[in-house]
Formats: structure tokens, sequence, C-alpha cells
């Protein structure tokens, strides 16, 4: 609600928290919403940055992948449902075959939230997850070798762009900062983001302004009144004409009434398969600051830690030394911006790039216009890499322990 309120005064804002809002730890219908709702204020929503468990590391969100499944996580409520009757596959509409077909090679318990038992996802298989996930990442598409001359060529590049546009709005990026307090070593990041215009403003906070401000008491005993109302509705709904609705806690799929369809010119209902999603952004709005570098666009972050094995044998050394905390602590560990990672500014765009490559363990080495060619203009990211060359995946693993040293059994 507050974001829908931010996009109408056209604010940005930051989404921050304890726990990361991942696989590992939501609830599977909580992960799924979480990517919706957040991917539908991508224009409003700058970020997500979260702690917790010590690792430094970034996830992907991908709203495609959370909408297929909600979608199955919907059938999967309607089966148990009608496990009185026998099932009418032949009123399922092609959407809902489709669905339930994905439903068919998939545990379902990846679905559900909760269970008989309850797992733990070590960092192994959280890691691996996260890996995959890069991996499964759509190639971007391709530009044209030579562009068509004139209007023609116009109408390419425009088309070429919206592919690019929607490759890259399907996604957004997670962070997860290292802990202050040692599990591995101390470390914290800082960010750096555009403020071109801003450089020589000065910001003064005052009572009044031009905003219309909104009664959130009132907001929110008239939301409950729509739920109620919504709910009461839902328990005896009102017969559509050729089909009935079968309603599964406010979300619901039309199917055929087997009378019904039996009549003559009777018009089958349009697939409808609804996911709880909020409005996007209007088709005429810019794309915000996390697709396109602009007022706000993350630029670059570093990492600055503490070795804590240097300062306990220093101490050993000499217990009574007086340490400079500003010298002797805190040093910078890496930065986006410098090998291999080379991002020139965190847009969406670059954050693909970079975890496809860290996905497909392609090699570190990478040119220093942070492109993914070489000099014959050949993709790097089809290049395997030579025997015992680091790739970015080992970069991805080593930074993750903030160059503690710690390793994982990815084979057991």
């Amino acid at each position: 609600m507050q974001l829908t309120e931010y996009r109408k005064r056209g604010v940005k804002a930051y989404l921050t928290g304890h726990v990361p809002a991942g696989r590992k730890y939501y609830y599977p219908s909580c992960f799924r919403r979480y990517t919706l709702w957040t991917h539908a204020f991508r224009d409003v929503i700058l970020g997500h940055f979260f702690g917790h468990n010590n690792l430094d590391h970034f996830f992907l969100l991908d709203a495609k992948q959370a909408r297929k499944e909600e979608e199955e996580a919907l059938m999967l409520n309607r089966l148990l449902s009608e496990t009185t009757t026998p099932l009418d596959i032949s009123a399922f509409s092609e959407q809902e075959l489709e669905i339930l077909e994905r439903l068919a090679q998939k545990d379902p318990k990846v679905l559900e939230d909760g269970g008989p038992t309850v797992g733990i996802m070590g960092a192994e298989d959280y890691l691996n997850d996260i890996k995959t996930g890069f991996s499964n990442i759509p190639d971007r598409p391709k530009t044209p070798k030579k562009w068509k001359d004139g209007e023609k060529g116009e109408k390419e590049r425009e088309k070429w762009l919206r592919k690019v546009h929607k490759w890259e709005e399907n996604y957004q990026m997670a962070h997860v900062a290292p802990s202050i307090i040692p599990t591995y070593f101390s470390a914290i990041r800082v960010y750096e983001y555009n403020v071109t215009g801003l450089e020589k403003t000065t910001f003064k906070r005052t009572t009044k302004d031009n905003v219309e401000r909104i009664n959130w008491k009132d907001w929110w005993e008239q939301l409950d009144k729509e739920i109620a109302e919504e709910e009461r509705l839902t328990q005896d709904p009102p017969p559509s004409k050729g089909f009935t609705v079968q309603q599964q806690a406010r979300n619901w799929f039309p199917h055929s009434d087997d009378a019904s369809t039996q009549r003559k010119n009777i018009k089958k209902p349009k697939p409808h398969f609804p996911v709880p999603e909020p409005p996007g952004p209007h088709k005429s709005s810019p794309r915000g600051p996390m697709y396109e570098p602009q007022l706000f666009t993350p630029v670059r972050w570093e990492v600055h830690f503490v070795n804590l094995t240097e300062m306990n044998d220093l101490y050993a050394e000499n217990p009574s030394r007086v340490f400079d905390y500003s010298k002797d602590f805190f040093r910078l560990e890496y930065s986006s911006d410098k090998e291999p990672f080379n991002m020139q500014h965190l847009t969406m765009g670059n954050w693909l790039d970079l975890a496809k490559n860290i996905g497909m363990e392609m090699p570190a080495k990478r040119p220093k216009s942070g492109l993914l060619v070489d000099e014959e203009g050949e993709e790097i990211m089809k290049k395997k890499p030579k025997k015992d060359e680091e790739t970015f995946w080992d970069v991805y693993l080593r930074r993750a322990f903030v160059n503690s040293g710690h390793h994982l059994d990815f084979d057991n």
C-alpha cells in the first residue's frame, strides 16, 4: 500500500530487512508473493538489502518463475479440493492443462507452506540453488550484426530494445551483506549511487507541503470492509452463464459445467488463471533507476573487512599494543567496479551478465571494458575455463565467505 502511494508521489524506495527474501527463509507462498509484488513496483523499488546469514552475496528474484510456481500452487489447491469427485480434465483450458503438466513433473512439497517434515537447507544447497538460478537466465537478446537503413532500421532497433527491456525487467537483484559480528571475518558493504544534479542541493525538512495526506487508519478500515465483503460473496458465488466458478482461498478457476456445456451456442469462457499480483507500472512510465542509469541508480559498492587472524596474531605478539582502528582494522577487500566484476554501474543488464558468468562458471578474466567479448569479437561466455583457472563462481564463493578461506564440499 505504501508502494502504491510512493508511485503516485514519484518517490523511490530501497527495501531493507534482516532475513533475506529467499527460498531458504520464506515459506514458498511468501517467497512467490514477495517476488511478484515487488516486481509490480519495479519502477519504485531501487533494490533489496538484507543481512542475517553472514554470507556476502546476491541472488535473483525471477518474476516469471514465481508466476509459474504460483499457478502450479493454485492448481495443486484445486486438485486437493476435488478429491471427492472424479477429475474431469476435459473441462480444463489449454492453459490449465499446461500448468497441470508442469505440476506433474514437480515435487508438490516445494509449493506447499509447511508439511509433515521440516528440512534445513545447508550452505552448499543454498548456494547451489542460487547458482542454478543464475545459469538458467536466458541469453541476452542478440544485437543484429547490421541494422536496416531508414525507417525500417528504426523499427528494428525499437523491437530489439523492447526485447532487451523485457529480458531485464523480469528480474530484480537481492543483496545480502556480510556480518559485522564475525562468523567468518567482520565486514561491511558501502554503496554509492548516482546523485547527478543534487551535488550542491540543500535539503530542509518542513511540516508544510502540497502533498495530499492519507488517513491510514480510515484506509485500513475500508480495506478490512472490502475483504470481508469479498469473502462473503465468494462463500456462495452467483452462477455464471455457461460455467461455474470453483473458489479456493480467494483464487479461482472457471471451469465448464457438465449440464451447460451440452447446450449449443454457449461460448466457452476464456482461460482465466488469476495470480494475485498488483498492477505494474503504466506503459508510459519511464524505466526505473534499477534498469537505466539515472538519478539514484546504484553505481558501485565496496566491502571493507577485518582479517581477524592477523589481528589475533598481532595481539599475541604484543598484548599491550595500541591499535589504530582506522589503519589496523578495516581495509578494502574488493569493489564492484574492479576486476573481475568490472561493473560500470549496477543496472539490471550488468547484473544479469555477471550472474550468467557465475552460473556458467566462466573464466574470471574479463576485458577492462567490462564487455563480454574479446578483441576478436567472440563472446567470452562461450569459452571454457582452463584447468585450475579461477572462475566467476570461484570468486563469488571466495567473497561470500569474506576471503576467510572457508570451503564448501559440493561433491557430498
